[in-house]
């Protein structure tokens, strides 16, 4: 599973439940990918959650990307 969050405490209790019930049906979780980083939102459950549960952050998104974000998100996953 891929766990995507935003930068708010409230989203990292929600994916920590999420994560928690994915791990109990035996799903395995791949990584975390923060999004609408840099925007109105305070927080950094990436790193938070990624330690908590052994996975690395993956991606992290901007709150409003460039032209050429996606792209560069793709190529350092490879």
């Amino acid at each position: 599973m891929l766990a995507v969050t935003i930068p708010t405490p409230e989203s990292r209790h929600a994916v920590r439940r999420a994560l928690r019930a994915a791990i109990d049906l035996k799903a395995t979780p791949l990584g975390v990918v923060e999004n609408m980083v840099g925007g109105p939102f305070d927080g950094a459950p990436r790193t938070n959650l990624a330690a908590e549960f052994g996975i690395p952050v993956l991606a992290r998104v901007p709150f409003h990307p460039a032209d050429g974000t996606w792209e560069d998100i793709v190529r350092s996953a490879l």
